[in-house]
């Protein structure tokens, strides 16, 4: 069920050229959507009425200067359950690393991610 939810929200986000990351943990969620302020508000928008979502909150509405996941509609972070953590992308070292060289950025968002994934590990 999780794998079909992700193949369609890629899908999704490559036709409306957004790119991010999501981290789920026991059924909570961070989402990171990057993309043309007009794309990331409607996707925003369109998380509000989806019943499949529970009080999305917006933490950050700003520019960047680049796209932290240019290459990947929708890089997924699986923290628990272990069930899932076989649709994690960052299993291998390059894709770790990659992740940890963007934990460590010093920007609000890395700051945001690193604080979700210590208070859900």
């Amino acid at each position: 069920m999780l794998k079909d939810f992700v193949e369609t929200k890629r899908a999704e986000r490559i036709s409306y050229n957004r790119t991010g990351l999501t981290i789920f943990s026991d059924g909570n969620l961070l989402v990171l959507i990057e993309g043309s302020k007009e794309s990331v508000q409607r996707g925003f928008q369109n998380a509000q009425i989806n019943g499949r979502y529970h009080s999305p909150i917006k933490l950050y509405d700003g520019p960047l200067s680049q796209r932290f996941f240019e290459n990947q509609p929708l890089a997924l972070k699986i923290l628990k359950p272990e069930l899932y953590k076989h649709l994690d992308d960052f299993k291998t070292d390059e894709m770790q690393e990659y992740f940890n060289d963007f934990a460590s950025s010093k920007h609000i968002i890395p700051t945001i991610v690193s604080n979700f994934l210590k208070n859900n590990a």
